[in-house]
């Protein structure tokens, strides 16, 4: 962020930084700021205690943009970032090889899940509460399917 701050200060303009952790307010009736607004929202926040920081960004974030205001890494970007689910359709449906995945809501599911699936796998939790109590979870085969170059196709493990 430093050196975008000097990038645009060496421009004349200014940086005004909106630390959203979750507290505050938002006058939907009040017109923002004119601007250009990067969001920088941190997966991880909760992490931090930051529990409502999500839920913060994106009520900004469709202040914004209902606004018309320009948005570096908006709404769409914040979901992307926030879900294992829209990140492996995004490049599933960009052409991108993805390995076999499933997505489990319950962690009673995990099992019958992962049974599906050739191994080795790997899970990641997709969102922690603040007791790190499981909300969901992918798991992931490192199995994947490939077109060989003679258009037959075979797993291959990675």
């Amino acid at each position: 962020m430093a050196s975008v701050r000097r990038g645009v200060r060496t421009r004349g303009l200014t940086v005004e930084q909106w630390i959203l952790t979750g507290t505050g307010q938002i006058d939907l009736d009040q017109e923002p700021p004119a601007g250009v607004f990067w969001s920088r929202m941190s997966a991880s926040s909760h992490t931090r205690g930051h529990v409502l920081a999500k839920e913060h960004t994106r009520a900004v974030l469709a202040w914004l943009e209902g606004y018309r205001r320009r948005v570096v890494n908006g709404r769409r970007v914040l979901e992307l970032e926030m879900s294992k689910v829209e990140q492996h359709s995004a490049l599933a449906a960009a052409g991108l090889e993805v390995p076999r995945t499933v997505a489990v809501m319950g962690k009673e599911r995990l099992r019958e899940a992962a049974r599906r699936l050739p191994t080795p796998l790997s899970s990641s939790q997709t969102k922690v509460a603040r007791d790190l109590a499981c909300r969901g979870l992918t798991i992931t085969s490192h199995s994947t399917r490939r077109c060989a170059p003679d258009g037959s196709s075979r797993d291959r493990t990675g």
